[in-house]
């Protein structure tokens, strides 16, 4: 989530302004422009799976409302809708909708590392999350990436003050052309030494849990037959095979599943 750190969305950000993006968490509904949502979103294909909104860009900024409001309204169709974001704001009908959408999910981005996070800092972000959840909507705080000497919890007091309980930590996918991005040497070295892979160095554990989980509600024959057509559109954007992706996609949809 963190913007001056390359991510695998970097290729869904290739497919023009109207992409659909796949993955082990999710199918994400990506648009920079075009057409609204509502017109191309192959939304009987996406019955009882896990949803995202902007993989590229964030739900939550004003360009894209009318989009994020058709969308959950289409939230009965869906295992769930999943939003994650590091706006330092949230419209008030947008809030509404979320909050009263009960199976959807506000992902809020919370490492602790302002400087690699330009555009909203941490306080604003929980100041979002926070009135999500005074308004009655599901929040999770997602630590990610989590870099060793430079992520922190210093907020932590804070987002519980907000009504924020569930944490999420998750590693680092380091390589040298990032440079040292001020990681201190000792956590440096044990990047390199695992260059290019995920890796969760020195994380707060005792405070991370697995982030929500949504009800599929599609027969394993539908499933099948709906994630194979979605396979002819979609760019897959993950480091497991396309086969993994394609089997996840199908589970999901069928059975309670974890991001």
């Amino acid at each position: 989530m963190a913007d001056l750190v390359p991510s695998r969305s970097l290729q869904w950000d290739q497919q023009g302004s109207e992409s659909i993006g796949l993955n082990k968490s999710a199918c994400f509904l990506n648009r920079r422009g075009g057409r609204p949502l509502k017109e191309w979103a192959p939304i009987h294909l996406l019955h009882g799976e896990t949803v995202g909104f902007q993989g590229i860009q964030d739900p939550l900024d004003p360009r894209w409302t009318e989009d994020l409001l058709w969308l959950l309204n289409q939230a009965p169709t869906f295992g769930g809708i999943t939003l994650v974001t590091k706006w330092p704001r949230i419209q008030e009908d947008v809030l509404q909708h979320i909050a009263s959408t009960p199976n959807c999910v506000l992902i809020v981005s919370l490492t602790g590392a302002d400087s690699l996070e330009p555009g909203s800092t941490t306080v604003q972000r929980i100041a979002v999350a926070g009135r999500v959840r005074k308004a009655g909507g599901r929040v999770h705080a997602l630590v990610h990436p989590w870099i060793a000497g430079v992520s922190n919890i210093d907020w932590l007091p804070r987002a519980k003050d907000a009504g924020i309980t569930e944490y999420t930590v998750k590693g680092f996918r380091y390589t040298k052309a990032m440079g040292p991005l001020g990681i201190p040497p000792k956590y440096l070295q044990q990047y390199l030494e695992k260059e290019g892979q995920e890796v969760l160095v020195d994380p707060p554990l005792e405070m991370s849990v697995p982030l929500p989980r949504f009800q599929g509600s599609e027969t394993r024959e539908d499933a099948v037959q709906a994630v194979h057509e979605l396979e002819k559109m979609v760019v897959f954007s993950s480091s497991s095979s396309k086969e993994d992706v394609l089997a996840t996609a199908v589970e999901r949809r069928i059975k309670n599943f974890c991001l």
